[in-house]
């Protein structure tokens, strides 16, 4: 909406030019404010910022010149339009001064009136959606800029290759990131991501983070990196080690408090060793994310030093040989109590490293076994959450005695003989391979010489989903690959799914997935 200001002192003159200009420029969402002396219109231009004024050059207690004067020095400077009875030159050159658009003198005519302030609507109005665009512009590519950036500052902390390091510093630096060559040190911040907050959390966390860090520590913060949902990452320098650890951990343990206050979540941040050179950063950032894990044995602490971990022999890893095999035959508790005993250890760097290899090494060994049932029905499980998402023990056995529920249940159903085995395998090689053209059960019947109603029986029976629930399942996980490209439109990727609508593609992901695709794609790129 447009906003005009018309203050004059006599009323047929101010509501005339009122009502002209709303039946003359009905076509403008505009709103007119009436002011009848200066003092009126001051306060009314305070309060409404309008962005034409209107004004009489005498008006009783505030005549026109003095009424921009008052308003410029607000700092608030619209356009304005003097009217007046008087041809003075010394009027005309004052409002000159003032920078008065137009100084126009009565009796005003209509025409040339509403012609003068069309004019300015429009001028104004292209001018605001230019600076709109400009700031549009130069806002993605702060965006564009930044992930770069965190991109950059991503591999820098996973690399433990010199070269690719080198590369990752040359390029921050020409994007104006640079590590001086001091004690560099890492944190991690971890926070619990769920459905009610995915789509906020991320963006909270880093703003309480970045603000308490800038304000308190200074040039000794350097930045923060998005490693992934639910895990920011923080860089640090300085020249001594003991007085780093400490005021890291100060201000980390604000941060969790403050998180914990008004995001309502469960936060933990690790602390690493510190290293010199910024070529080390991967040693510092792989220390972090051990102090990370520690949170798994609730000392009570919100921050963790990898230093205060403390030390002890080293434990071998289970064997878990005869317990996984066969699949079906698992028996849960007693690979739960295997883990109850490590975790009955004495806390230390030792024992924890012993459950996350175990942890890691149960999953991996069950996995190799279930390839080669070469079932759909094992492609179906859920696998347990990775280990640095765990936050307590109870959960990491519960996360494997659900893991080893499904376990037992796919290779179960998968040693079923079922009739004409080899067909299913045929059929379900064909659905894969054509899962992103115009594909039906009765395209796949006629391909292979069967009724449809033989095709769904078989093909039920052979992967224990229905032929509908099994091509979408096929179809979303392309959806998520092709998201995960940026380079690949949004637009396009609902067609190279199978989808013809793409609006139909956005529910089935939603239903699937519980986010939209452009939140999912939004989500990836972090």
């Amino acid at each position: 909406m447009f906003k005009i200001l018309v203050a004059d002192d006599e009323d047929v003159i101010r509501k005339g030019i009122v009502v002209i200009l709303k039946r003359e420029l009905a076509n403008i969402d505009i709103c007119c404010i009436e002011a009848e002396n200066g003092i009126e219109a001051l306060k009314l231009c305070k309060e409404h910022l309008p962005q034409l004024v209107i004004t009489d050059i005498r008006m009783p207690f505030c005549d026109g010149l003095n009424l921009i004067k008052n308003i410029k020095e607000t700092g608030y400077s619209p356009t304005f339009i003097i009217l007046s009875g008087y041809a003075d030159f010394e009027y005309a050159k004052s409002a000159i001064k003032l920078g008065v658009k137009e100084y126009v003198l009565k009796p005003i005519k209509k025409h040339e009136l509403v012609s003068m302030v069309e004019g300015y609507v429009k001028s104004l109005a292209n001018e605001k959606q230019r600076i709109d665009e400009k700031f549009a512009r130069e806002s993605e590519n702060k965006k564009v800029v930044e992930n770069v950036k965190q991109k950059l500052l991503r591999s820098l902390l996973d690399s433990t290759d010199a070269e690719e390091s080198n590369r990752c510093l040359t390029e921050l630096y020409d994007l104006g990131i640079h590590f001086s060559e001091k004690l560099l040190l890492c944190a991690i911040i971890q926070y619990q991501v769920n459905n009610e907050n995915k789509d906020y959390i991320d963006f909270a966390v880093k703003n309480i983070a970045d603000e308490v860090l800038t304000q308190k520590m200074g040039k000794d913060f350097l930045i923060t990196v998005q490693y992934e949902s639910g895990r920011l990452a923080a860089v640090f320098e300085g020249l001594k080690r003991e007085t780093m650890f400490l005021s890291v951990k100060q201000e980390l343990n604000k941060i969790c408090n403050l998180v914990r206050k008004y995001l309502m979540v469960d936060v933990f941040a690790g602390i690493g060793d510190a290293v010199y050179g910024s070529t080390l950063l991967h040693k510092t950032f792989n220390f972090a994310n051990m102090a990370t894990n520690y949170k798994l044995y609730r000392t009570g602490n919100s921050v963790q030093l990898f230093s205060e971990i403390p030390m002890s022999l080293r434990y071998e890893q289970i064997d878990w040989g005869n317990l996984i095999r066969p699949l079906k035959n698992i028996n849960n508790a007693e690979i739960i109590n295997s883990f109850e005993k490590l975790i009955r250890l004495t806390p230390s760097l030792q024992s924890l490293s012993v459950i996350e290899q175990s942890y890691t090494k149960l999953v991996d060994s069950i996995n190799r076994q279930l390839v080669k049932y070469n079932s759909t029905r094992t492609e179906s499980i859920i696998k347990p959450l990775p280990f640095f998402e765990l936050w307590s023990f109870l959960q990491l056995k519960q996360e494997i005695n659900r893991y080893l529920n499904q376990v037992c249940q796919a290779a179960d159903e998968a040693g079923i003989d079922v009739p004409n085995k080899k067909l299913i395998v045929e059929v379900l090689q064909f659905v894969r391979e054509n899962a992103a053209s115009d594909i039906n059960l009765n395209i796949v019947a006629e391909k292979f010489d069967r009724t449809p109603a033989y095709m769904s029986a078989l093909f039920k029976k052979g992967t224990g989903m229905g032929f509908n629930e099994y091509i979408t399942s096929i179809r979303m996980a392309m959806a998520k690959k092709l998201l995960a490209d940026t380079s690949i439109p949004i637009g396009e990727v609902s067609g190279l799914c199978g989808y013809i609508n793409p609006k139909y593609f956005s529910v089935v992901f939603k239903n699937t997935f519980g986010v939209s695709p452009v939140v999912y794609r939004q989500n990836s790129m972090h």
